[in-house]
């Protein structure tokens, strides 16, 4: 008790000797300093303390703050007077558990009074204790949980964990509702959830959850309802499952992909017991060789495998004793037609295996297979009987592997003999430069068009010694059961005598092509041309001789100018046939003066493009050929293309000589590209110096002619 009023210390204290319980335990302090030396003190054990309100060293609010902090556990009822009565029930609010007006006291109220507070003073410390033990379980679970208010759904508290795996604040939880947790299509689901907890259902449900990131996350959520200050509060538990949710996924997608391995897969599947019966067999079973699974079961395998297979099939079973797996030799197995297929089979041995407990098999169909490899043996034996009877190079290129392997007459020919197998690259070293694009070109052209014709090239092809054969080169290709080459077979023909012969027969052809047009040239200008040269001067005569008839002047000054046109075009043809202006200008000069005389025969504008310098001096034969073959091809252009344009281009890049002329026209059909007397002699006059001619339709339009010529 603490009060400095003598009078009323003994009055409460005869009123205390009254109540038993207190009669004997009463201390009295007569300060405010002397009191809380004596709570301070842990020898002494208080129940409740009486304080005045009005001491000589305390007063008022100051007062009951000092006693409340310094015993906080301690019941602390306040005596007042009526005056005081006031702030007496205030000083319910800043921790005192009653007040007793001085005036009104008694035995029984006192006694009444102070259990009633030692009492509430003990429950409020239990709660408070129930409190703490609540928040440090609620803080200290690794679950995320927190509390909200089920009328305003506004978020109470969070736990760390919450806090941790949402990415939130502890202040950005609070300033939130639990449905700012939830993505918007989840909203609904959350109504009608609260709806049953306001019920008293407490069942868990699977929600979707939104962290701060903006991932979404699958969680269980487990709640229950209690009254907090009057207020519906649930608190929930929140369990991540997404991974769960995923390994369930993908556990699913596993069983499904199993599954349809087993049942519609290209194996099929069967488990055996040691004395080889059929325990399981995979529906497979019945697209891939027409029995049904249950016609298997129950029936060893070796009723089914050929009888002059079941030996070898027998010795592979036999292995499995001692390994874990074992790959069988085909072996021919009949289906359910009667007829036989072949079969490969891998075998594992899962006897000791509790889900299985027994030999599993997986077996493919490889009829197809084995049909296709006893072409090829019949193939090679082929091979090697024609390359041992031709004197021809027989040769064979695995498109697979890129080994090229040839027959005896290869060595005969041409001088190879240690390297009997080579690679596609060095096939193509042994290419003359001139003829190699183009063979490559069309090698390749040929294996990608799934042709089944027979490929075959004309080229300069390098000897061991170093000299040069003309080969004539003929090849078809194999292909499997996808429609893939896999191989080519072809004979190389040394055409080196009979090509000599062709390029003196084409040789003396030529110059008797040009002998006949400088002959024809000739005839046109001495003959032709001074004919035309007097007509002219005749009719130009004719207008003096008709002075007073200007109708005939007129049509005579027109016959003039017709004969001097034909003049000047004769001349002008004459000079185009002549081999004299071929050896005399160079052809740059020749192309422009071509061109020239093209633009002014037809609608056709005609430009040149020419990036080497005018006086460029290229071999004779080269350069006529060239020029031949470009007055030809332009000619063509004029005659058949229907274009408004066209250009001409010549360029020298990296010592090849390249001439391309691009019109458009019309174009031409791919599939049937003209073979006229021009084009090939086109051709002829190209590939006899050692070029490559190409025609090919534009994807603007038009058409592509493209020479080039290697210049050694």
């Amino acid at each position: 008790m603490v009060e400095d009023n003598i009078g009323d210390v003994i009055l409460i204290k005869e009123h205390l000797l009254h109540v038993s319980a207190f009669s004997s335990n009463v201390h009295h302090a007569h300060s405010v300093v002397t009191a809380l030396d004596y709570l301070n003190n842990p020898n002494h054990a208080i129940d409740v303390v009486l304080l005045d309100l009005s001491l000589p060293d305390g007063r008022g609010e100051h007062l009951i703050t000092k006693f409340v902090q310094a015993a906080p556990n301690i019941p602390l009822i306040v005596l007042t007077g009526y005056g005081d009565q006031e702030f007496g029930i205030h000083t319910l609010s800043m921790g005192a558990e009653d007040y007793l007006m001085k005036d009104e006291l008694s035995p029984s109220i006192l006694e009444k009074t102070i259990s009633y507070s030692v009492e509430r003073s003990k429950i409020k410390y239990q709660l408070k204790a129930s409190e703490i033990k609540y928040q440090g379980l609620f803080n200290m679970s690794p679950l995320p949980m927190w509390t909200y208010n089920l009328k305003t759904l506004k978020i109470l508290d969070v736990n760390n964990a919450a806090i941790a795996h949402y990415g939130y604040s502890r202040e950005e939880f609070l300033s939130m509702t639990i449905e700012d947790l939830r993505p918007r299509s989840e909203l609904g689901k959350l109504y009608k959830a609260i709806d049953q907890a306001k019920n008293g259902a407490s069942q868990s449900q699977a929600f979707k959850h939104k962290k701060k990131n903006g991932e979404l996350i699958d969680v269980l959520i487990k709640g229950s309802s209690f009254d907090q200050g009057g207020a519906d509060t649930r608190i929930v538990l929140s369990i991540d499952v997404t991974d769960q949710i995923k390994r369930e996924m993908a556990l699913e997608q596993s069983e499904k992909r199993f599954k349809s391995l087993v049942q519609e897969g290209s194996d099929m599947i069967t488990v055996l017991n040691q004395q080889g019966e059929y325990l399981y067999v995979s529906p497979t079973s019945k697209t891939i060789l027409g029995l049904d699974p249950e016609y298997m079961v129950g029936n060893s395998a070796y009723h089914f495998i050929h009888r002059e297979d079941q030996q070898k099939a027998k010795e592979a079973f036999t292995k499995l004793k001692h390994q874990s797996r074992v790959t069988f030799p085909p072996y021919r197995f009949k289906n359910g037609k009667g007829e036989w297929r072949w079969i490969k089979t891998t075998m594992t041995n899962l006897l000791n295996d509790p889900t299985v407990e027994g030999l599993v098999a997986n077996s493919q169909d490889i009829t197809e297979e084995v049909a296709h490899k006893e072409q090829l043996r019949i193939s090679n034996e082929r091979f090697e009987l024609a390359s041992k009877a031709s004197n021809e190079a027989i040769w064979e290129w695995n498109l697979e592997t890129d080994e090229i392997s040839r027959g005896d007459g290869y060595q005969k020919a041409y001088g190879y003999v240690d390297d009997i197998k080579i690679t596609s690259t060095q096939l193509r070293e042994r290419i003359h430069l001139n003829d190699r694009l183009r063979v490559l070109k069309s090698l390749q052209s040929h294996i990608e068009s799934n042709s089944e014709s027979l490929w075959a090239e004309e080229y300069r092809y390098f000897k061991k010694d170093g000299s040069i054969a003309f080969v004539e080169d003929r090849a078809f290709v194999i292909r499997n059961g996808q429609n893939k080459a896999i191989k080519m077979i072809g004979s190389m023909k040394d055409v080196t005598h009979n090509r000599r012969i062709q390029e003196r027969i084409l040789e003396n052809a030529i110059a008797a092509e040009e002998h006949e047009r400088d002959r024809i040239a000739k005839e046109l200008h001495d003959g032709i041309v001074q004919q035309m040269t007097a007509l002219g001067m005749f009719i130009n005569n004719l207008p003096k001789l008709a002075e007073n008839n200007q109708e005939l002047v007129n049509q005579s000054n027109k016959l003039y100018d017709l004969a001097t046109k034909i003049t000047n075009e004769t001349r002008s043809l004459s000079h185009n046939l002549s081999s004299a202006d071929t050896r005399q200008l160079s052809l740059a000069e020749l192309i422009t003066r071509l061109i020239n005389q093209l633009n002014s025969m037809g609608n056709i504008e005609f430009s040149a493009d020419i990036r080497f310098e005018f006086s460029t001096a290229f071999d004779l034969k080269l350069k006529t050929n060239v020029y031949r073959s470009i007055q030809e091809l332009c000619t063509n252009v004029l005659k058949h293309s229907q274009a408004s344009a066209c250009l001409l281009s010549a360029i020298i890049t990296d010592n090849t000589l390249m001439v391309i002329i691009m019109d458009d026209g019309k174009g031409i059909d791919e599939q049937s590209i003209p073979q006229g007397i021009g084009i090939k002699n086109i051709k002829n006059r190209v590939y006899n110096l050692g070029g490559y001619f190409s025609m090919e339709n534009q994807k603007s339009g038009g058409l592509k002619t493209t020479i080039e010529i290697f210049l050694s």
